[in-house]
């Protein structure tokens, strides 16, 4: 299930969803220029769990891909993923091991980006899998095989 979210819900990004968007867009993959562009113009729609997750688009639905990781150093498990769909701005979206989330993100001199499926180290954290739950909610677990 997929959360509806009305587009009179969304908001400029704050300085601080800006800077990690930035830091998250650092990696060099297929569209990335096309991405980076767009930050300065895109719209953020909180995710309803009460963490710092955003969406980027009142787009919901196919298309959806993971683009990068971020770890958080000194964090634990807690890091962010970012998600595209179809070159646009899907998301931004908090995990970590404990239910509530921070009220912000961390700096983004805090976050280790890495590509999405890249096979380097997230700056000595666990890789995390994600999977997406009955209640659209992500569930994380520790990658523990290939």
């Amino acid at each position: 299930m997929m959360w509806a979210v009305s587009s009179t819900s969304s908001r400029p990004l704050t300085a601080r969803e800006a800077e990690v968007l930035r830091a998250m867009l650092a990696v060099d993959l297929p569209d990335a220029e096309v991405l980076r562009e767009q930050v300065s113009r895109v719209r953020a729609t909180d995710f309803p769990d009460g963490r710092p997750s955003i969406y980027l688009s009142d787009q919901r639905g196919g298309g959806m891909r993971h683009y990068s990781n971020g770890a958080v150093v000194g964090g634990g498990t807690d890091g962010i993923v970012s998600w595209t769909a179809d070159a646009r701005l899907y998301a931004l979206e908090w995990f970590g091991s404990e239910d509530a989330g921070p009220e912000e993100f961390p700096p983004a001199s805090r976050i280790r980006v890495t590509p999405a499926g890249s096979d380097r180290p997230l700056s000595g954290h666990r890789q995390m899998r994600t999977r997406r739950a009955m209640t659209g909610r992500l569930i994380h677990a520790p990658i523990l095989g290939p």
